[in-house]
């Protein structure tokens, strides 16, 4: 079975960098490593995060981790700074590892391509001695480990690009690459049009109304429970749809957004 650990940087008396506004590295990580675990759930991959809240999480503590769950492949997430200047993704992977490269390219590639910033490529870096720079690939022998740099903490035009939700979706698309697995594309939930009501009218999601009676719209609430008659799928517009029966109203759902 697939299992990916996501090695949360830093976190409790260890800050990590200090990027614009003096916002903390441990705090960035850990708001994407959340985002990252709810796409692997909705793709149904088992995975375990180092740390959900903000305490103490050692390099030993995460090998540790790493050692007792088994995963196939785990990355360590964190933000860089450097200069205020300094710009782009990168990430690093163990020597002689083809799957930790293969991994570290897609990342840089895909997720410098999601927030709109420099490919920085992946790499290796070593110590004097040929091993591995950084502590958490050099003593990783369970699994492929890379060690991703998302952006430039302390690059202001980096951090106004970099969507924790957008960038957890790209890490999650590499993630699924990594283990062979198909990227299943969850239901859209359109913030501004979400159902199809009786003649036809859109529901706006921000309408305070339940009911409008000039332009017939039902103001539905999101996993609300609704009645679906068989046999009455019809195309209305851009959607297929079927008649459903909400509370008192009975009008038209696009079938995309009914699970």
């Amino acid at each position: 079975m697939n299992k990916v650990f996501l090695s949360v940087g830093h976190g409790g008396n260890d800050s990590g960098a200090i990027g614009v506004n003096k916002i903390k590295e441990k705090d960035y990580t850990l708001l994407l490593c959340k985002e990252i675990s709810k796409k692997l759930a909705e793709q149904n991959i088992e995975h375990e995060l180092s740390r959900t809240t903000d305490k103490n999480n050692t390099q030993k503590m995460k090998l540790t981790s790493i050692e007792k769950y088994k995963p196939t492949i785990a990355i360590d997430v964190h933000f860089n700074a450097y200069n205020e200047k300094a710009t782009g993704t990168e990430c690093y992977y163990q020597r002689n590892n083809s799957k930790g490269e293969a991994l570290a390219k897609n990342l840089s590639r895909v997720v410098s391509s999601e927030i709109g910033i420099a490919n920085r490529g992946a790499k290796i870096k070593l110590l004097s001695d040929g091993r591995d720079w950084f502590g958490m690939l050099r003593n990783c022998k369970i699994c492929p480990i890379v060690l991703l740099e998302v952006c430039f903490l302390d690059n202001k035009n980096d951090m106004a690009k970099c969507i924790a939700s957008n960038v957890a979706t790209a890490i999650t698309k590499c993630i699924c690459a990594a283990l062979d697995m198909n990227y299943l594309e969850p239901i859209k939930k359109d913030t501004n049009i979400m159902h199809v009501a009786p003649r036809v009218g859109l529901w706006l999601h921000n309408s305070n109304q339940r009911w409008n009676k000039k332009t017939k719209i039902i103001c539905m609430d999101y996993n609300s429970s609704v009645d679906v008659y068989k046999g009455t799928e019809k195309r209305l517009g851009k959607y297929t749809c079927v008649k459903v029966k909400y509370g008192k109203y009975i009008g038209y759902c696009a079938k995309e957004y009914l699970k």
